[in-house]
This record gives C-alpha cells, structure tokens and sequence, in this order.
C-alpha cells in the first residue's frame, strides 16, 4: 500500500506574531503616554499610517485609520526629546515631547501634515523612509483598490513533480467572489470546470496530495491583510526594510521596498520587495520567499498535514509572487503563484527524493457584480483538487487543448480555451 503525505500549502501565512515592543515595561521603571493625532493640514482628513518615532531611538508607532496614535515613553525622556511624524507625500512633522504636556486620548494634540508632490528621481528614492513608504501604500488601499463586490474568472492549476517526472496534473476554472478591501468579509471560489491526471506508480513509495491550493491563493491577498508573518505595525519589529530603487512594470514607474527577517526570531519569516507604484502609491507586485536555510525540517511543519512517521520532510525552497494590474481607476488582483521544492527521505536512509509544487492562478475577467456561490460548491481550505477534477470534467469545453501541456506559460494556456470562455453564460 502506498504511504500518504499530505500537503497544505498557504499561499501567505496568516500568522500574526505579538509586537515585542522593546521587551515590556521593567519592574518599577516609570512610563507616560502621549497622544496625539495626525490630519491633512489642507483638508483636515485624517492621515492613516503615518510612521510615528521619537529621534534616535526604537521607540515607534503608527497612526491607525482615524490618524490617532499613542506613545508610551520612559519617565526620564527629556522634554527636548524631538518626535517625528512622517508620511509619504507629506512634509514630516517634529515636535517635542514637551509639546505633548497634557494630551490625552479624548484630547490629543493635533498634527497637521503639509502634503508635498514626490519627485522620484534617484536621489530623493534613496532618502524615503521604507517604514513611511510602507505604511503610506496600505493607508491608500481604500482609494487604489476595490470597495465591492467583484466576480473574478481565473485559470487556475497546479502540478507536482518527482524529480522531472510530473507525478499531478490539475487545471481548473474558477468563479471568485472577490470581496471589497474595506472591511472583514472573506473571497469566496467555485469550481466551474476542472480536469487532471495523475502518474503514479507502484515503485514510487511516497503519494504526494496537495490541499488548500485554491483557497490558498485568495486568503494570501496581503493587501487584505498585511502583513507578511506579522500584523503592519509590528512589522518594523521583526523586519529591516530598505529602499533598493526603482523599476518599470507594465509601463508604470516602481519603488522597490526590499524587506528582511531580523537575526534572533523563532518564528520563520520571509525576505522578499514590495513593487509600490510611484504614482498612486499602489503595491503592484509582491516577491518573497520563506527563509527556510538552517530551518529545513521546522519549515516542513508548515506544510505537511500527513506524513509516514518513518519519513522525514526538509523544505528547500517557498517562494511566492502576486501580482496586480491596474484599469477603471482601480488595482485588481491578478496574478499569484507558489513554487515550492521539498525533500523526502525514510530515516536512516542515505537516499533522498526531491519534489516540487507549482500552484498558480491568473484572472481572466472581471466584473464588478456580485453573484452567489451556494455553500456547498464553495471550495473548501481542506479540499484537494485532484480528488474532486472529475466531478467537473467536460471534454467539450477544454476541445483541441486535449491534453496538459505542464510546460507551457500559464498564458499560453489560457490562449487554448479563450473562445470557451468568452462564449461562456454568465453563473
């Protein structure tokens, strides 16, 4: 009988680690709070996300959405100690702490912000703060992104392979309910059509399933939710951040914010760059991968649900791409993949068997309407999409592109059934 291992992979890990905060208060040390709020010095809005820190020192935070902030300092700071409140766009404000002498949080003191153009040449790119830049790309979700409901058409398929032997083969369409970014609701798949094949046979001693896959793709919209391993305003506690430069993408002029995981963390998180566009502020494109070196096995736990105890899983590599496209004065999500590579090994065995999972899904139309996916066509996390292709199989509809053609782009295959899906009936 074959032995199982089953895979769940998460295309983004919605792990949210507590903020260290500089290691919590020491016994009898005397602390007070400032208070404080940050508003458009033309418009009075507020200003969502702007970097809050006092001057040569950890200490931090981050104005939530309404621009309130609070910071808790020693008892021994001097009242000359300078703050700075920084935005992206905006000419940074500094005040010191003695300013703050009777703020609190049904008064803070009020903090107007001067907005200023961004002229991005090389020189002013290398000099923004990567923490005001961050900060400054999710405070414009609600102005760059969808605010309803939109039905998603996407390819999407997933291969695993032993070596360059292809062991799965599972492609699929898929109707999305892809939610607004404002707000708590979740996106929501359904299996339009699917196929797949499967090549295993009885020499191979391991049966890889892959689970979550679908799901997978839409929970790691980190647009939704930020940020990567960590919640935004703890992400400058577990990641160094810098500006690398700028590039173009489709067209449009980027900033590259390249981010790090810091030395000394239990949990394993990700080196990777964000592409914001210059313009709008916009995050583009998202590139990482997990840093798994001298963390093989404990990665592994992140992935495998099931395995042979007499087994032992390393992951070599997990890397994740997603992508956005902008049209109708909004940025839509469009594009995401997982390559992920593994080795397997029965303890006490000198032989290792590499495989490696390729998960991707690519949109390919939108439009701006809600309609209903019954609860049980919803695709489920746990749901493996090779045990269910066949309750979706139609010959008819794949036509001449008869066969997965694995090493084909993803584009490519789209191209084969275009006419398909164009002539399809709105669900």
């Amino acid at each position: 009988m074959k032995r199982l291992i089953q895979l769940l992979i998460l295309i983004f890990f919605p792990l949210v680690l507590a903020a260290q905060g500089g290691g919590g208060d020491l016994p009898g040390q005397a602390f007070r709070t400032l208070y404080g709020k940050a508003v458009d010095a033309r418009t009075g809005d507020p200003v969502a996300f702007a970097s809050v820190r006092i001057e040569d020192s950890g200490l931090s935070n981050v104005t939530n959405a309404e621009g309130f902030f609070s910071l808790k300092i020693p008892g021994g700071t001097p009242d000359a100690a300078a703050i700075s409140i920084q935005h992206l766009g905006y000419q940074s404000a500094v005040r010191s702490v003695a300013q703050f002498q009777g703020s609190t949080a049904g008064q803070p003191l009020l903090l107007p912000l001067v907005p200023v153009s961004l002229a991005l040449d090389p020189s002013v790119i290398r000099s923004i703060d990567p923490h005001v830049l961050l900060n400054t790309a999710y405070r414009h979700v609600k102005d760059n992104y969808p605010q309803q409901h939109e039905h998603l058409t996407s390819f999407y398929r997933e291969l695993i392979r032993k070596g360059s032997k292809y062991l799965v083969l599972n492609e699929a369409i898929v109707d999305v309910d892809k939610a607004p970014y404002s707000g708590f609701q979740s996106d929501r798949a359904a299996i339009y059509k699917g196929r797949g094949s499967k090549n295993f046979q009885a020499a191979d001693s391991l049966f890889v399933k892959f689970q979550g896959g679908i799901t997978g793709t839409l929970r790691g919209d980190i647009v939704k939710d930020p940020f990567i391993g960590t919640s935004l305003a703890s992400a400058p506690d577990y990641y160094t951040m810098s500006i690398e430069g700028s590039t173009t993408l489709d067209g449009r002029d980027c900033i590259i914010l390249a981010f790090h995981e810091k030395p000394g963390q239990e949990e394993i998180l990700f080196d990777g760059r964000l592409f914001i566009d210059s313009e709008s502020f916009a995050i583009a494109r998202v590139e990482y991968g997990m840093n798994v070196k001298g963390r093989e096995a404990k990665a592994a736990t992140r992935f495998v649900v099931k395995k042979p105890a007499d087994w032992k899983i390393d992951v070599d590599k997990a890397h994740y791409t997603l992508n956005f496209k902008p049209f109708g004065g909004r940025w839509h999500f469009d594009y995401s993949r997982l390559d992920l590579v593994f080795n397997a090994r029965r303890k006490r065995s000198l032989f290792r068997h590499s495989y490696s999972v390729l998960s991707e899904m690519a949109v390919t139309d939108i439009r701006e309407e809600t309609f209903s996916i019954p609860n049980q066509q919803k695709v489920k996390f746990n749901d493996i999409l090779s045990e269910q292709v066949s309750d979706f199989t139609d010959p008819d509809f794949w036509g001449s592109y008869n066969i997965i053609e694995p090493d084909q782009t993803i584009d490519a295959a789209i191209r084969r059934i275009i006419r398909q899906l164009k002539n399809r009936k709105n669900p």
